[in-house]
């Protein structure tokens, strides 16, 4: 008989007390991480330091997306790359395609699809992330998950 009521005793802390994901905070959108390649290896700091990514608006504006630079800590390393402002640019602001530029003028296109999701709709996701990623394009090719940071958070690799 105590066993019956600590277990019920147990059971309704942990309803009381227990996670609930619809009081949790949500989480900051995970970055895009681009990896690019040469030959399979990483390229030079200089090329990677060279790199921007634009946005079109008003069909004619080109906008540098401000926070696209190398990923910090052992990411640096790797040399991927990093933006967490292209989640609401395409997801809220609707701008899919993106224009990757190199330090010698080579311009790749790309297509990163977010979608902005309900409250409700985030706090299904594991993430629990307002803006979820669908797809990311480069020149028409989908790319690739090829690994996931410490975080969880999709690495996409290309060859140049």
């Amino acid at each position: 008989m105590k066993l019956l009521y600590s277990s019920a005793l147990l059971i309704a802390l942990l309803t009381i007390f227990g996670c609930n994901k619809n009081k949790e905070p949500l989480k900051d959108v995970a970055p895009l991480l681009l990896l690019p390649k040469q030959d399979g290896g990483r390229l030079s700091d200089q090329e990677l330091n060279g790199m921007k990514l634009y946005y079109v608006i008003n069909t004619s504006i080109r906008k540098e997306v401000p926070d696209f630079k190398r990923a910090q800590g052992s990411a640096y390393q790797q040399g991927i790359l990093s933006s967490k402002d292209v989640a609401p640019l395409s997801a809220v602001e609707k701008n899919k395609t993106f224009y990757l530029t190199y330090p010698n003028g080579k311009e790749d296109t790309l297509m990163i699809d977010y979608n902005q999701l309900s409250e409700k709709d985030a706090r299904k996701d594991l993430c629990f992330c307002i803006q979820s990623l669908n797809n990311v394009f480069r020149n028409g090719q989908k790319l690739n998950q090829e690994g996931q940071s410490a975080d969880g958070t999709p690495i996409f690799s290309y060859e140049k």
